[in-house]
């Protein structure tokens, strides 16, 4: 019973609400304020998803994406990462507005190879995160 009636949420949410969504939403832990932050990650494998160039890589990506991605923005920072099956190498980049072009047909966004998810990355990751300007909500 209880395996049926998970199908039945699963299946109102794909069928009723999520037309696009973000691979995942991440908390940090709590900090000595008692607060957390909320980042969304969009996760793409796979060369179909970009195009290498000499020092980045471009993901294009659709108009719908683009507004979705930007109302995301609007709550928690968005990070795209990039997994290039070539070289088993995992990229990384915030995703706004300074970063964004418009293509001809679509959006795109360019990933410096320089911006691989590694330990070394940890910091710059975390900075770029914390630089997000988050609502305050009343307490």
């Amino acid at each position: 019973i209880q395996q049926n009636s998970l199908q039945n949420v699963d299946g109102f949410f794909a069928s009723n609400l999520l037309l696009i969504c973000v691979d995942a939403l991440v908390e940090t832990p709590i900090d000595e304020n008692g607060q957390i932050k909320i980042f969304a990650l969009q996760i793409k494998g796979g060369e179909s998803n970009f195009s290498r160039k000499r020092n980045h890589l471009t993901f294009y990506f659709s108009e719908r994406h683009y507004h979705y991605w930007n109302a995301i923005c609007k709550n928690y920072p968005l990070l795209i990462i990039l997994q290039d099956n070539g070289t088993e190498k995992i990229y990384w980049q915030e995703y706004n507005q300074s970063f964004i072009t418009k293509a001809s047909k679509n959006w795109k966004l360019d990933v410096p190879l320089s911006n691989i998810l590694n330990k070394d990355s940890k910091e710059t990751m975390i900075d770029t995160l914390f630089r997000f300007q988050y609502h305050n909500f009343p307490k």
